[in-house]
């Protein structure tokens, strides 16, 4: 047994002084379905294990072939997300469209006028509309959405008629309805989408029909009053506590000692409190906007944030 072991040892110790030793074989994922289309990140990572077992890759590092003939050093991108937002309100009139991705930081939010662009919103620094910076390049396979709401039965039936497309160099790609981009990622077609400096995108919703708008802006009304219910029950006491205090105040022991009309401006002070918790409860919660976000997900060769 020793013997075999200073034999594997030698034989191990000439391979590396002859040369590099051969990089070991890998087996592509197995097939992964995405929505309608295979899914693209399975096949790039089958074509990156296929060029890495190649010796022309093992100067430069592992790589992957575009379907336009371009060789893409691996080591030079990174696996990150371009993620924009857009903003409704349950209070203001159905849009038309919305654009995602033509503001970037510090602009307004598509579809508010005061609210401005924060990290949180988006990690653009410009405008979508002049593309990508210089030297900045991207490999967009799929696209996803996130809500600021929970997604219940009214929310998804607005995002059901809502659809989105994504659009490139004045170019429209494939179009999902934004419900299925909630619940997953969406694969886009055709594949991949590569995205260069100076060409412009962006993302648009579309809203389709004014009823199942109608109906979220009444449910975003109405959710919003399940927090009242425990503000009524506060200023309900806050009132029981001011009657009393009115009504039995000069009887306690306490009550004897300060003057009525002592008791009445506390009383009048209370009432005051009840009735702003009930103004701003019921003013606050029906006016609250929903955010929407839409992420580009893919390759970047150099960060954005």
């Amino acid at each position: 047994m020793s013997e075999n072991k200073e034999n594997d040892v030698s034989e191990n110790a000439d391979a590396g002084a002859n040369g590099a030793a051969e990089t070991p074989t890998c087996e592509a994922p197995p097939y992964v379905p995405g929505y309608g289309a295979c899914d693209w990140d399975a096949r790039l990572m089958a074509a990156i294990l296929n060029e890495w077992n190649k010796s022309e890759a093992a100067a430069s590092g592992p790589s992957v072939t575009m379907p336009d003939g371009q060789r893409l050093i691996l080591c030079e991108w990174a696996r990150a997300p371009l993620f924009g937002a857009c903003m409704v309100n349950p209070g203001g009139n159905m849009p038309d469209t919305l654009e995602v991705f033509t503001a970037g930081r510090g602009s307004p939010i598509p579809g508010s006028v005061s609210v401005p662009m924060m990290r949180h919103h988006t990690n653009l620094l410009k405008s979508g509309d002049n593309g990508l910076p210089l030297d900045y390049e991207m490999i967009v396979s799929k696209m996803s959405g996130k809500c600021s709401e929970r997604l219940a039965e009214p929310v998804m039936r607005l995002f059901d008629t809502i659809y989105v497309n994504f659009e490139y160099n004045c170019k429209k790609y494939t179009e999902n309805r934004l419900s299925d981009l909630m619940l997953g990622e969406v694969v886009l077609n055709p594949l991949p989408i590569h995205m260069r400096e100076n060409c412009a995108y962006k993302v648009n919703l579309m809203f389709q029909r004014r009823d199942a708008w109608d109906d979220w802006c009444e449910y975003m009304t109405t959710v919003s009053t399940k927090v009242r219910p425990q503000w009524d029950r506060m200023i309900a006491k806050i009132e029981q506590y001011a009657c009393t205090l009115r009504t039995s105040g000069l009887d306690t022991p306490l009550g004897r000692l300060v003057p009525k009309a002592s008791i009445d401006h506390a009383v009048d002070g209370l009432m005051d409190v009840a009735s702003n918790l009930s103004r701003s409860v019921y003013t606050e919660t029906t006016t609250r906007p929903m955010t929407i976000w839409i992420y580009l997900d893919g390759m970047i060769k150099r960060s954005v944030c």
